[in-house]
C-alpha cells in the first residue's frame, strides 16, 4: 500500500489552505522557539541593578550608591576613595564574599559620565579609552590596581568563586 507521489500532489492541491496554515504555524513556532532560546522572548530577561557597592579604600567600609556612579567617587569627605565592589555567593546573600574592586581612569571615567548624561551611549572614538582605563584590583590589602583587559587583570576577575563551592549556585550580589 505505496502512496504514490501523484496522490500526495493531488491532496495537497486539493487541501492547499490547509497546508499552508500548516506550514505558517510550523514557521511560527520555530520562530519563536529560536527567539526564545536567544532571549529576546520569554523569560530570559535581565534587569540590570540599579544599586551597586562602594567600598571607600580608606576606611574600609562598604556603602551602597547609584549604579550609575562611576569610580572612583568621592567618599562624602572630599576624597574619591570610593571604588566599586563585587559581591559574589554561593548561597545567601548574607554569605557574600568580597570578589574584586573597580575604578577607571579620569579620562575614562569622564566618557562613562558623558554617555550617562545622553542616554547610555559611549560614543564609538572614546570605547578604547574605557577599555584601557578600567582598573580593577583583589580585595587583600596592598594588592596592586590592573589594567581589567590585561593579564593580571583577567587573573582577578578568574579568582571569582574560585574558593570552591558548586559553580552552578555561584552568583554575583548586588544591593537591593
Amino acid at each position: 500500500m505505496a502512496i504514490s507521489m501523484e496522490k500526495i500532489r493531488t491532496t495537497i492541491n486539493d487541501n492547499s489552505l490547509v497546508v499552508s496554515a500548516a506550514a505558517v504555524v510550523v514557521i511560527a513556532a520555530l520562530l519563536y522557539f529560536v527567539l526564545r532560546q536567544s532571549g529576546v522572548v520569554g523569560g530570559n530577561t535581565y534587569t540590570p541593578p540599579t544599586k551597586a557597592f562602594f567600598y571607600d579604600e580608606d576606611t574600609g567600609e562598604t556603602v551602597v550608591r547609584s549604579a550609575k556612579d562611576i569610580p572612583p567617587c568621592d567618599n562624602g569627605k572630599g576624597k574619591m576613595t570610593l571604588v566599586k565592589a563585587y559581591y559574589y555567593t554561593y548561597g545567601t546573600d548574607d554569605e557574600k564574599k568580597l570578589a574584586y574592586l573597580e575604578k577607571y581612569t579620569d579620562q575614562a571615567r569622564a566618557v562613562l559620565e558623558k554617555a550617562n548624561a545622553s542616554g547610555g551611549e559611549i560614543d564609538p572614538m572614546n570605547i578604547g579609552v574605557v577599555e584601557t582605563g578600567q582598573y580593577v584590583r583583589a580585595p587583600e590589602a596592598g594588592s596592586r590596581w590592573v589594567q581589567m583587559r590585561s593579564g593580571p587583570g583577567e587573573e582577578i576577575m578568574r579568582r571569582v568563586g574560585a574558593g570552591g563551592g558548586d559553580p552552578a549556585k555561584l552568583r554575583m550580589v548586588a544591593p537591593k
